[in-house]
């Protein structure tokens, strides 16, 4: 079966649809579309820009005879799996329209379902709902039975999708991630149109009407709770039509949502409460719950940094209010009064709560820190950087809240440059050379990417100038890497902690100003910039960057920047 797979995506005419693009990037070929390019410090709001998705449909948008040619390519699929399309609370006019739409597939294995309780009846091997507003691609189930070729196992599938408006314009992609569960958990990201196994939805009971606007997203919570079996065709397979009759609001959707991950809360044995986020439709916060307050141990390396480091203790000691926490304060060599001066004053007045430790030797980031957790005594050790500023006063419990899911390796906050911009939200593998910060320069008050900068949302890596990791896997992991002295150290240390089988985690409630380096002095110093390739070589070398598909961001978006634009 699998050498039947390989031979069709080995054909001349698959390579051509499918990696001729990237194919052509690669080698420098792609045509030069002129497109604006904004400047270093500026930010689009990727889902708002027609044009670049105009291009983006213009360079990989399926024509008519590549469909001829999938035609022939179906009866090459060694398993032929077949689909039943359910259609509930429609009429008759949008169950035609529907039918119409389906007729038109590439893949023809297929099975229109009337009827509300339809999952009971269907016999089909996957099964998925289908809304009026939403018109599948005509290649849409070839690539589905495709995706079940390739592994077999998948239980849940689903792909990205664009919306149509009635003149046939499309606009606004969501290029989604892969499987990520924590993303699930804040919003429906999983789109209206999802193919499930029936036999899983067998034994979870199917589609909860009663859920109203929110059964997509109940169901598929459940789903996902069954089983980890989850796959993403990183293609458009369908379009949302937001004018067609049936739509619903946002507003219809908030209450039954909000009952939906609860509910889900309520079977996973975890307790918490659950809110909308103003001004993001779709999108909800949890709130775990704590039981106790395990002890925090705050690792903050300085060196002559005196104001930045009075502003980053003033802003913990008077805005925290987490009880049990301590912060070790890590001198790296200063000399400038003012910084000793700082130093004294807050080992004096707290003294049970900060200590600081000299520590002269040349700046090893990963070093300072390695030595510093070895001096603290926190079930969690939260990693710092002396140019930050607390900005919400639960802070602690927010990251101590997810780090402490048995799930979950390691959290991080949303950083601010000081006029409001998004300095960090999550970091992106392969942008930037090696590694980029999701929504830089975004305004920090601003959706995001589909609401991905307000929401709880899974990512690769996060920043060490605000990371929290249980101790227990910090140490399972080995720490930080010292052979990283300056730069690309936490990305390392969330790599490994991923693949260790713990998930990253994103936390937007986590608020903080981030001056960004301003300690380290001059970056582009000759022996610094040795350092900086040595260690990009490194990271390539280890993870093989150039060639690594980061699960937590779309192969076609953008490596160019930060900005989630489409790939061109």
């Amino acid at each position: 079966m699998r050498r039947r797979v390989d031979f069709i995506e080995a054909s001349r005419f698959w390579k051509l649809a499918q990696l001729w693009l990237r194919f052509k990037q690669r080698l420098g070929l792609t045509r030069n579309l002129d497109i604006p390019q904004a400047p270093a410090t500026q930010y689009f709001e990727a889902t708002t820009l027609g044009e670049p998705y105009a291009y983006w449909l213009a360079e990989n948008e399926t024509r008519r005879s590549d469909l001829q040619r999938l035609r022939g390519l179906v009866e090459l699929l060694p398993a032929k799996p077949t689909f039943g399309l359910i259609v509930a609370n429609a009429d008759s006019g949008q169950v035609s329209k529907i039918a119409d739409g389906l007729r038109r597939q590439v893949y023809d294995d297929w099975s229109l379902v009337l009827g509300g309780d339809a999952f009971a009846a269907t016999t089909h091997d996957f099964v998925a709902v289908v809304d009026p507003n939403v018109l599948l691609a005509p290649d849409a189930l070839f690539e589905v039975a495709l995706a079940i070729n390739k592994d077999p196992a998948l239980d849940v599938i689903y792909s990205d999708h664009d919306i149509m408006a009635a003149n046939g314009a499309r606009s606004n992609p969501y290029f989604k991630p892969d499987w990520s569960p924590e993303t699930l958990l804040s919003r429906m990201y999983l789109g209206p149109l999802v193919f499930y196994r029936r036999a899983l939805l067998a034994g979870i009971g199917g589609f909860r009407t009663e859920l109203g606007a929110a059964a997509h997203f109940d169901l598929a919570l459940r789903a996902t709770e069954a089983t980890g079996r989850v796959g993403h065709i990183a293609r458009i397979l369908y379009h949302v039509r937001p004018e067609a009759p049936g739509s619903v609001t946002s507003a219809q959707v908030d209450a039954p949502a909000v009952r939906a991950i609860s509910e889900a809360l309520t079977r996973r044995s975890e307790s918490g409460s659950v809110s909308r986020i103003e001004g993001v439709p779709g999108c909800y916060i949890v709130r775990y719950t704590l039981g106790a307050h395990p002890r925090v141990s705050i690792i903050l390396p300085t060196r002559d940094n005196g104001k930045d480091l009075s502003t980053c203790l003033t802003s913990i000691f008077e805005r925290t209010t987490y009880p049990n926490f301590q912060v070790l304060v890590v001198d790296n060599g200063s000399k400038e009064p003012a910084a000793l001066n700082t130093m004294e004053y807050w080992s004096h007045r707290e003294k049970e709560r900060v200590k600081v430790e000299r520590l002269d030797i040349p700046f090893n980031f990963s070093k300072i820190n390695n030595i510093a957790a070895k001096l603290t005594d926190g079930e969690f050790l939260l990693f710092l950087n002396d140019d930050t500023e607390v900005l919400t006063a639960d802070w602690i419990e927010a990251l101590v809240e997810q780090s402490s899911r048995p799930a979950i390796g390691a959290a991080g906050g949303r950083l601010l440059y000081r006029d409001g911009s998004v300095q960090h939200a999550g970091v992106i593998l392969g942008t930037r050379g090696i590694a980029g910060h999701a929504h830089r320069f975004a305004p920090g008050n601003s959706p995001g990417y589909h609401g991905a900068l307000q929401a709880v949302t899974n990512y690769s890596a996060v920043t060490a100038a605000c990371m929290m990791m249980r101790r227990i896997v910090y140490d399972e992991v080995g720490g930080f890497d010292e052979d990283l002295a300056i730069e690309f150290n936490d990305i390392d240390l969330c790599l490994r902690v991923r693949a260790a089988g713990y998930r990253i985690v994103y936390l937007p409630y986590v608020l903080l100003y981030h001056d960004e380096s301003t300690s380290r002095g001059n970056p582009d110093n000759p022996l610094k910039l040795r350092v900086r390739v040595r260690e990009q070589r490194l990271m390539q070398e280890r993870w093989n960057i150039s060639n690594y598909v980061d699960p937590y961001y779309n192969p076609n978006l953008t490596l160019r920047g930060e900005d989630f634009s489409p790939r061109l």
